[in-house]
């Protein structure tokens, strides 16, 4: 907040706004001191050092301590995203998907309308950890990631909420489009190499499912009902989208 108001009126109207309140702040003070309180005047020489002092220390520390603030708000931004963050893929966590989902449920029953949700599973990823180690899994994680967010629309939220299940919230989207946006994401996923994975000739599929959700749907149903589609893709030989009736 304090940065937002300091990149509309800027760092240095900040600074000569607060000088210029101190110079008459000093002012003042001392006037209500001399004249108010000792019954004495001011020689020339001390209106000087009082409104000369103000003019000389008042803008270093302002803008030292503005700084300062910046800082640490921008300190804080930064620890708040990184919160929301899956620390591997970089992608949002499970905890921002579902406070971003309950939001758009409730968007939803406000305005009668419908949005999407989607899990997906990287098939066969017990295999590729058993085989080849940990440090070969998360390379399928982050390149499963970064290739689904560079096709998920800017509105969408795209996040890794378990070991290797990633899920996509589309806001004000039907059923058949999710499932056109899914399989994109599905078939751009299977198009990926992975030289240094001796599996499938170095490529890895997505099972996924997909539940349109109502305005009278509620969070755990909808997150059921694209589990159970995901299960039922993989049931079904992996590497497909499943839609499921709507949550």
């Amino acid at each position: 907040m304090i940065r937002q108001l300091l990149r509309r009126h800027g760092l240095l109207t900040a600074v000569v706004l607060i000088t210029v309140f101190s110079v008459l702040a000093s002012a003042a003070v001392s006037s209500t001191i001399v004249y108010g309180v000792l019954h004495d005047t001011m020689a020339t020489n001390a209106w000087i050092v009082t409104l000369m002092t103000p003019l000389v220390i008042a803008p270093l520390a302002s803008w030292t301590m503005l700084r300062l603030v910046l800082q640490l708000d921008r300190a804080q931004e930064e620890l708040r995203e990184l919160s929301l963050r899956d620390p591997l893929t970089g992608c949002y966590n499970r905890r921002h998907f579902l406070h971003a989902l309950r939001h758009e449920i409730e968007r939803s029953q406000r305005y009668d309308q419908r949005c999407s949700v989607a899990i997906l599973d990287v098939d066969n990823f017990k295999q590729i950890n058993d085989r080849l180690g940990h440090q070969a899994g998360d390379e399928v994680l982050l390149g499963v990631a970064r290739a689904c967010q560079g096709m998920v629309r800017a509105t969408d939220v795209f996040a890794r909420i378990g070991g290797e299940e990633f899920a996509v919230l589309l806001p004000q989207t039907e059923a058949a489009e999710a499932y056109l946006l899914v399989d994109r994401l599905r078939l751009h996923v299977q198009a990926l190499t992975f030289e240094n994975l001796p599996v499938q000739d170095g490529r890895v599929t997505l099972s996924g499912g997909v539940v349109c959700a109502d305005a009278a749907a509620r969070l755990d149903a909808v997150m059921q009902a694209a589990d159970h589609a995901m299960y039922r893709a993989k049931r079904e030989g992996k590497n497909r989208v499943v839609l499921a009736e709507a949550a």
